[in-house]
Formats: structure tokens, sequence, C-alpha cells
């Protein structure tokens, strides 16, 4: 049996009670989504939190060091914890990480170059890109300052249709090259290769020092980033968003 049309007093015809249950029935599965995704979010942010003050551990000797090394880590990674709750869909540009953790270590605005294109990377690959930023920019505070830039990021952005890959290179002036070339803590290197799919490849020579990182676009862009370098594509279950 349906629901009989019914009209109000002007004679505007009024939605049926059917009608008016399965719009609130929508409404409220859509918001079970969202607060299902903001309890995942969270979760995932905790798990982070306790990644970073276990492994921190692992790579400082004295406790000073540790509490130094943990108030940087931990504050790098919540500033972009709130840049993401007011913009899930576009994501972060990965300069402006760049360029928030240079102004933070206090270096010359012409400390670091960038080169090639922006990229709005997503939630999942902001976690773990702005600690190794982190790391990178707070190794250049004790360099020489002699010359400018002291380092340059390069991002390659992929060119293939759906399984491209962005390369993200970055170079640096060193003449103490074989004191600094492991600097970048390996749990770190692993979670992005095991989170992001990412290879890893590090380069020194008499004066520089570097790494590239080459990661899926898949696993690397915001949806809205995925949209616009693969209009005719879709980012899937692999983009951990």
């Amino acid at each position: 049996m349906t629901d009989p049309t019914r009209f109000s007093a002007s004679g505007e015809r009024l939605q049926s009670d059917a009608g008016l249950r399965r719009q609130i029935g929508a409404l409220q599965g859509e918001l079970a989504a969202k607060q299902y995704e903001a309890q995942r979010r969270l979760r995932n942010m905790l798990a982070m939190i306790r990644s970073i003050i276990r492994r921190t551990s692992d790579d400082t000797t004295n406790l000073e060091d540790y509490r130094l090394r943990l108030e940087g880590r931990i504050a790098a990674f919540t500033r972009v914890q709130a840049l993401l709750l007011s913009d899930q869909e576009n994501g972060i540009g990965l300069f402006s990480l760049v360029a928030d953790e240079r102004l933070l270590a206090g270096l010359d605005d012409r400390a670091i170059e960038t080169r090639g294109d922006d990229i709005a990377i997503c939630p999942a690959a902001a976690n773990l890109l702005v600690l190794l930023i982190h790391e990178l920019v707070q190794g250049l505070s004790a360099t020489k300052r002699a010359a400018f830039p002291l380092a340059v990021l390069h991002v390659v952005s992929a060119n293939l249709y759906r399984d491209g890959a962005i390369t993200i290179e970055w170079t640096e002036r060193d003449d103490e090259v074989s004191a600094r070339a492991s600097r970048i803590p390996p749990w770190l290197d692993d979670a992005l290769t095991y989170e992001l799919n990412a290879e890893i490849k590090s380069a020194a020579d008499d004066a520089s020092v570097g790494w590239r990182y080459r990661i899926p676009a898949r696993m690397l862009l915001s949806n809205a980033g995925f949209r616009e370098r693969f209009p005719d594509a879709r980012p899937g279950s692999s983009a951990r968003n």
C-alpha cells in the first residue's frame, strides 16, 4: 500500500511518510559513515604517535636528545593533522610542508629550492612525508650556510596512466657527507616502503648527498590531486586516504 498524496493548506504537495523515512535513513547512513571514518583516522593518528614515541628511542643516545627529537616529530605530525581536519579531500601541498619546516627550523628563505610541480598529497602520505621532510630540514640547520640553496627538492610528476609514479628528489650541499648520509631513521624508510610502496635510493659525492623516493601516484596523491592528473581514472581502494 502506498502512502496517500498529501497537500498543504496552500495546495503544495507534501513529501510522503515513506519518502521522509528514506531521506532520514540516507542521512543516518551518511552520518554513520562519517563517524566511522573519524574513528578510523583517530585510531591511525594515535597509532602513529605511539610509533613515533617508541621509534624515537631507537635513534637517540640520551634523554635530552630524545626529548628534542620527540618534540620536533610530534609537533610536525600534529601540524599536519590540524590542516587535514579542515580539508580531507584536497590534501596538503608538498611544497607547503617544506616551507613550514624551513620556517620552523629558522632557515633563510633561500635555503631550500623547490622545483617541478607541487602536488596535493593524501592524508596517509602526508603523515609520513611530513616526518621525512622534518628530518631532512632539521639536518640542514647544522650545516654551513655559505652558499644557497643548501638543498633542492625536485618533484617529477607521473606521466604514465594509472600505474604512474611520482619521484621526490632531495639533494643538499654537504662537505661532510660521510657523517650524514644515513641520518634518515631506518624505521621511517621502512614505513615509507611498507605504507606507500616507496622505492628509496640514496647517493653521495664529494660535495652533496641526496635521497630519491619514487612512490606510486595512487598511494601519494589526494583524491582531488589524483583526478587532476588522471581525469579518466579512479584512485581505487589502494589510494589510502
